[in-house]
């Protein structure tokens, strides 16, 4: 029985946990087959094959359903990981299942390259509106000043082009 919140726990506890979990269901119900069987073995057969037809049956489900349950949260993290990587950074990244440490990730990688996008993009349009100014410069327009602010800390570089430019 689980006591403490799996996402409390340190990741290799968490996998002990998930292991021990996983693979109790089908050892609990196997035994009890196996009881099945030795009781249709020994002198109660309609009963103990009952019970051994029973449990197998509740083996093979539990498997199913066990691995369905794992095999889908593992593959959907993995869809998501791929289409973020292809640059989907729209789609939600969920946290509430057992893969939840990574999708935290997920999203981490999600919003730096998000920055890393509109940091690319602002270099982009410092450097055009630079490149426009020296180009001007080099044509002999001494005037040319860029009106439109950069973002962040890159208007400190059109500051310092317009008063060089007033300069001359």
């Amino acid at each position: 029985m689980v006591t403490q919140n799996p996402d409390d726990l340190p990741l290799d506890e968490l996998l002990d946990l998930l292991q021990s979990e996983v693979m109790a269901a089908p050892v609990l119900l196997g035994t009890v087959a196996l009881a099945g069987a030795y009781l249709a073995g020994h002198g109660n057969p309609i009963v103990g094959d009952g019970i051994a037809a029973g449990a197998l049956v509740a083996v093979i489900v539990t498997v199913r359903v066990s691995a369905s349950l794992i095999c889908t949260l593992y593959v959907n993290t993995v869809l998501h990981m791929e289409a973020l990587a292809a640059g989907d950074l729209t789609s939600p990244i969920q946290y509430r299942d057992c893969v939840g440490r990574m999708t935290k990730a997920m999203a981490v990688f999600r919003d730096n390259r998000e920055q890393v996008r509109a940091s690319a993009e602002s270099a982009t349009a410092v450097v055009a509106q630079l490149g426009l100014g020296l180009d001007a410069m080099a044509s002999g327009k001494m005037t040319y000043t860029i009106a439109t602010a950069f973002v962040g800390g890159y208007d400190r570089l059109r500051m310092t082009f317009n008063r060089t430019v007033e300069g001359l």
